[in-house]
């Protein structure tokens, strides 16, 4: 089944308790909680006080269904990865297109079309933001009221043709008042591993409620990179490339078979011809005993064997 009726549907079934936008928003948060949570599932390090919130809240959402309730709510993940495989931004078309926005608040989330024509424009020459790349290791974008994320996404659509990687050379950064729409933009972007920081929070007034950052942005090293602690992968790759060139390679060997020694010097190396009168020393028993080995004295000393070299450990 196409993976927008399947949402729906499910939305429709669990809805009908809990009402559907209710579904949805537990659905999008507690998808969000797990991507946040993700590494200390993982890593014992990043179990930090955030990450144990994190947990409860997760747990006081999913206590406000049975077992197989939220097993069917939480199955919906699996056709929103799927979707996001392509261009576009589904669950923020799902979002306007079921009325979950706040029209009090003039929530409204452009059309995926109308981002790529702004994306677009804000890359301008491609060839100039592949230099600016290959000058710094990467850049960066904002939204300051990125809602579902939709013009983050077409922006990385949009350097995927010009041929800039958005995941490895564009972090991406969105700001927004509504915890909803935060939670959906960081879903959007951590289902398509992309490197980002969200936050939740007003623009206008600079007030700071929230941060999520997805799993790509601490597993590629993103906070150095920022900080400028990071040399850009361009750097280190040009650098690896140099040590390269400088470690010597192996001696060639010569497979050739060796030349014939000169005429004297092969006589030289003939063996001498056996004598043919045998030695009186030939015609006894050749067996004979080894010598016992001569004790110990005070002018000889005695050696104790080599120890084995030690082993280093990496550990």
């Amino acid at each position: 089944m196409e993976p927008r009726k399947l949402i729906i549907r499910t939305l429709e079934r669990v809805g009908h308790r809990h009402g559907m936008r209710q579904v949805w928003e537990d659905w999008i948060e507690g998808l969000a909680l797990a991507f946040a949570n993700a590494l200390g599932n993982r890593d014992e390090r990043f179990k930090d006080d955030a990450w144990r919130a994190r947990e409860d809240r997760y747990l006081r959402i999913v206590r406000r269904y049975g077992p197989e309730e939220w097993r069917e709510v939480a199955g919906l993940t699996g056709p929103a990865a799927a979707a996001a495989q392509a261009p576009g931004d589904i669950l923020g078309e799902l979002y306007m297109s079921l009325e979950f926005g706040n029209d009090r608040a003039g929530q409204f989330f452009t059309p995926w079309h109308l981002c790529l024509v702004n994306a677009r424009l804000l890359v301008g020459d491609a060839a100039q933001v592949r230099a600016e790349v290959g000058r710094r290791g990467y850049i960066t974008v904002d939204d300051p009221a990125c809602g579902s994320a939709t013009m983050l996404l077409a922006f990385a659509e949009v350097c995927r043709e010009a041929g800039i990687d958005p995941h490895t050379e564009v972090w991406f950064h969105g700001t927004d008042i509504s915890s909803s729409a935060v939670h959906l933009a960081y879903v959007n972007l951590a289902l398509r591993g992309l490197p980002a920081q969200i936050v939740h929070g007003n623009t206008l007034t600079l007030e700071t409620f929230g941060t999520w950052e997805t799993p790509a942005h601490t597993l590629a090293g993103w906070p150095l990179r920022l900080s400028g602690a990071l040399p850009p992968l361009a750097r280190i790759v040009r650098l690896l490339s140099a040590l390269a060139d400088e470690v010597p390679g192996p001696a060639p060997t010569d497979h050739a078979d060796p030349p014939d020694p000169p005429a004297d010097r092969a006589r030289d190396l003939t063996p001498p011809p056996p004598d043919p009168t045998p030695d009186a020393s030939d015609t006894h028993d050749v067996t004979a005993t080894a010598p016992a080995p001569a004790a110990p004295t005070p002018e000889t000393p005695v050696h104790a064997p080599a120890a084995p070299p030690a082993q280093l450990s990496l550990l």
